[in-house]
């Protein structure tokens, strides 16, 4: 008897394919196709920029730095 493979549910599918044929329709229309996630760094990098009070995520090749804490305009009451 061969092993069955689990399979995914229907839910997976339909959300993964309502998203592509989302951004076929944008594109057609005319519009930008939607935005992709953001991806966190690795877990090397990522510590070492903790360490430095910053956070490092890439989009795509496209690396972005973001400061842990935010300065206030305001100042700290």
């Amino acid at each position: 008897m061969p092993v069955k493979k689990p399979l995914r549910s229907i839910k997976h599918k339909t959300r993964v394919a309502r998203r592509q044929r989302r951004n076929q329709r944008r594109v057609q229309q005319g519009k930008l196709p939607l935005a992709l996630p953001l991806e966190i760094a690795s877990a090397a990098e990522r510590n070492a920029a903790f360490k430095q009070g910053r956070m490092i995520f890439y989009d795509g090749n496209k690396k972005i730095v973001l400061p842990l804490c935010l300065k206030s305009s305001r100042g700290d009451a």
